[in-house]
């Protein structure tokens, strides 16, 4: 018998899933609903920051392409990655010149950002996000099943 995971792992992990990708193709789905009346597929360009220097999954992903897991007869999603090509220096130029906002994870020392404890997270970013947040290091583990 295969018990249930408690806690997400590099095998179980809900967050791209239920807390990324699905609300962004409900929002697609709604799109598409809403523009029916235009007799065709709706086209959507769905801009999003992945950069190659994040890892090397990422990159090797184009810059722009079809997004054929999200398309379908009602809609044709095509992602672009404008920022796919730039470094890290090329971030932070940016944000100092436009004077963007960031979240504090980078302050902490983070390169990139992810849920705190992120069971995917490197070593240096879980570490960081316990000094940061040692309430949430002193929670305990729910006693039940999700």
């Amino acid at each position: 018998m295969k018990v249930p995971l408690a806690w997400m792992s590099s095998a179980a992990r809900w967050c791209t899933s239920d807390t990324k990708r699905g609300p962004i193709w409900t929002f697609y789905t709604r799109l598409a609903g809403e523009l029916a009346h235009l007799g065709r597929p709706v086209h959507i360009l769905a801009c999003i920051g992945q950069r190659a220097a994040e890892s090397s999954n990422r990159a090797k992903l184009a810059p722009v392409e079809i997004d054929r897991s999200a398309s379908n007869g009602l809609r044709h999603v095509t992602t672009w990655r404008p920022i796919h090509g730039w470094s890290d220096v090329d971030v932070w130029r940016e944000v100092a010149r436009s004077g963007l906002p960031y979240h504090e994870a980078y302050d902490w020392g983070n390169r990139r950002l992810s849920c705190v404890f992120c069971v995917r997270g490197c070593t240096s970013n879980l570490v960081n996000g316990a000094a940061a947040c040692r309430s949430l290091l002193r929670r305990t583990p729910p006693r039940r099943w999700p």
